[in-house]
């Protein structure tokens, strides 16, 4: 007995000369304890001795608090340790290139949880990826608080004192309470050379007036430090609450910077010209593609069974496509489609065996089964193009368009007048067409004479021969949808504005035949700062420079901008810049937009975005997320060119992201 109690004794003390684990040391309670600096405890070593010290660097808490001080580098460490501060930014700079890949390619957040332990699996010799530790909240983190700011702390230095343009458009989602206000920012970046529409931030907003779309703007324009006094145009959409003449969003704008240039957005403007003259058809046309489009939607036996009446009438099949009446060339599209797929529908819905009972079946049989609908269908094939076409020009962000604004949009009109109006009278009224009497039947031309295309006239004698279509019936409603378009359009569009004959100047191909007056005229139109004497005395030499030219050496039509920055470019024998006031002045005038489309390609990236599994997504992460798509110069998710001060404020973005949301809870609680 004495023999085994003095056993315990002599293995129950601490002892120095024990092969400690990390973090144990000898306890300040005396011999029988042991203390544990991760734990921060001591602990009894009486019973067991090393054994109590084994099992307790195994127990779970122990092994935690290990792991953490691992992958918690202190300061004074990194900085005492320049190898180990290099490999820090390196594991740091994995984490970003990851978080942006992440935010580019509209991955869930909750994917980064599995990524940090596969990459070390996958990956067992690098130490990186070892260290590697990058979870969904510091994901969110660093595409937030460090690769947002980052890209916009570049765009707003360089955007804050040139002249600028804004494009706004709000989101139209039924049942949010939040509504999205995305804001663009458009101008000349003289560092690239080119013209640029940067995302600057999207607000959640729980009021849709005027008043909120304003006060939005307003406070983002302070957040970043930008002036009204800059502001050259804005762009949006058409609706009263954007564009009312005494409460609208550009009327308070105009308060603050008299000046700006009040944009409507020609796209939308051409698309309500279209429905305007759709609406004057006999047929609902958008009523029948939808039901045909959603008697097949999510219905695999529909489409199969489809597929074999296709194979049946010698027709490649091809899927039906939904018309949704906010995309501008959806309608078109959607046509072309049904009148493609026309003889494998109506054999569908023909042996439906629901064909005879009150429904979409019915419905779809009887639209399908009546050659008055196909002739509308062929004519509107036909005519539709013209107004595709031109909307597709202006949707365009590779290149300036403002210019060509007014001389587009008067073609645009002078070709539908041409559909159904004399020639002699548009050449009497060519100086001004909006004067011309379009809707007076001795200005029109016949039946034969107006524009329908040739398969919508083949169908139509055929119909008349074997289905007793009345072809006077048929060029009546013709005539009103074109009547239609040319009405609205003039009632939408200034073609009278003296705005255009300033935006001249930036054709290469009439602006060294202005006159000096323009300059004055666009000194007191446009809130653009420039020197007007020093542009004056510039263009007296520009307008009989011989060496100007629209094309470049090779013999290539040069676009607006690239005119310009070649204008730009030409120097004095002295070796200065010879029209540098004047290229200043149009390139910034090249950048007022045209229409609004980037900002309904960024509504097109927030349903890539936001979808049924990420539906809480908070505006705040949603505005971040499009800032990294539209704002990175990096053309691959792989490059890694980031500074230091960058890498460290990604390092720090999760306690600094946690410690905002405590302050947040605590004044939502106050």
């Amino acid at each position: 007995m004495d023999a085994v109690k003095k056993k315990c004794q002599a293995g129950g003390k601490f002892k120095s000369s024990w092969k400690l684990p990390d973090g144990i040391i000898a306890s300040s309670k005396g011999d029988q304890y042991a203390h544990c600096k991760l734990c921060k405890s001591d602990f009894s070593v009486a019973h067991g001795g090393f054994n109590d010290i084994t099992r307790h660097a195994r127990g779970p808490t122990h092994q935690q608090r290990f792991k953490d001080s691992n992958s918690t580098k202190s300061i004074a460490g990194m900085l005492g340790q320049p190898s180990e501060l290099s490999h820090i930014r390196k594991v740091t700079t994995a984490e970003v290139i990851m978080s942006n890949f992440i935010a580019m390619h509209n991955i869930s957040f909750l994917t980064a949880n599995h990524l940090s332990s596969l990459f070390a699996t996958m990956f067992p010799d690098s130490k990186i990826a070892s260290d590697f530790s990058c979870k969904c909240t510091k994901t969110r983190a660093i595409i937030c608080e460090a690769l947002d700011p980052y890209h916009k702390k570049s765009i707003v230095e360089n955007f804050r004192n040139v002249p600028y343009s804004l494009m706004c458009d709000e989101s139209n989602e039924k049942g949010d309470s939040v509504k999205l206000l995305t804001i663009l920012i458009r101008t000349f970046e003289c560092e690239h050379s080119s013209i640029a529409t940067r995302h600057l931030h999207t607000v959640g907003i729980t009021g849709m007036t005027a008043v909120d779309i304003f006060e939005a703007i307003k406070d983002v324009l302070v957040k970043y430090g930008l002036e009204f006094s800059n502001l050259v145009s804005f762009a949006s959409d058409t609706c009263n609450v954007m564009k009312g003449v005494r409460n609208g969003v550009s009327a308070k704008i105009r308060q603050e910077q008299p000046k700006v240039l009040d944009i409507h957005c020609i796209c939308h403007v051409v698309s309500l010209c279209v429905k305007s003259a759709v609406k004057a058809l006999p047929i609902k046309i958008d009523e029948i593609l939808v039901d045909i489009y959603y008697h097949f939607h999510n219905s695999v036996k529909s489409i199969a069974s489809l597929k074999e009446y296709a194979e049946f009438c010698d027709v490649e099949f091809k899927v039906i496509l939904k018309h949704c009446d906010t995309r501008w060339l959806s309608l078109r599209r959607s046509i072309n489609r049904a009148i493609e797929m026309w003889d494998p529908l109506l054999s569908y819905f023909t042996s439906h065996p629901e064909v005879e009972k009150a429904g979409r079946v019915r419905t779809n049989y009887s639209n399908l089964s009546d050659p008055f609908n196909k002739l509308w269908m062929l004519f509107l094939h036909n005519t539709l193009i013209i107004f595709d076409t031109y909307n597709i020009y202006f949707q365009s962000t590779k290149m300036a368009t403002i210019h060509k604004l007014h001389s587009h949009s008067e073609r645009l009109l002078k070709n539908v007048l041409t559909y159904f109006v004399k020639s002699s009278v548009i050449r009497a009224k060519a100086h001004n067409l909006t004067e011309i009497d379009y809707s007076n039947p001795i200005n029109q031309l016949s039946d034969e004479d107006v524009f329908i295309g040739d398969d919508t006239t083949a169908f139509l004698l055929n119909s008349i021969e074997n289905e007793g279509l009345s072809a006077n019936n048929f060029y009546k409603h013709v005539r009103s949808f074109y009547e239609a378009f040319v009405n609205k359009l003039i009632s939408k569009f200034d073609f009278m504005s003296q705005i255009f004959q300033s935006l001249k100047l930036l054709d290469s191909s009439e602006c060294q035949n202005l006159s000096l007056s323009t300059f004055e005229g666009i000194s007191e139109t446009f809130a653009i700062d420039f020197d007007l004497g020093a542009v004056k005395m510039e263009f007296r030499e520009f307008a009989v420079d011989g060496d100007i030219s629209s094309h470049d050496s090779d013999g290539n039509a040069y676009d607006a901008v690239s005119f310009w920055l070649h204008v730009k470019s030409m120097k004095t024998v002295l070796g200065d810049m010879k029209y540098q006031h004047l290229s200043t002045l149009a390139l910034n005038l090249l950048a007022i937009p045209a229409s609004n489309a980037d900002c309904e390609r960024v509504f097109s990236l927030v349903r890539r975005i936001k979808t049924d599994f990420r539906a809480s997504l908070l505006p705040e992460t949603i505005s971040s997320l499009i800032g990294v798509h539209f704002n990175s110069p990096f053309q691959c998710c792989s490059q890694t060119d980031f500074p230091t001060s960058f890498l460290d404020k990604a390092k720090s973005c999760t306690r600094e992201m946690n410690a905002s949301y405590r302050i947040n809870k605590e004044q939502q609680k106050q």
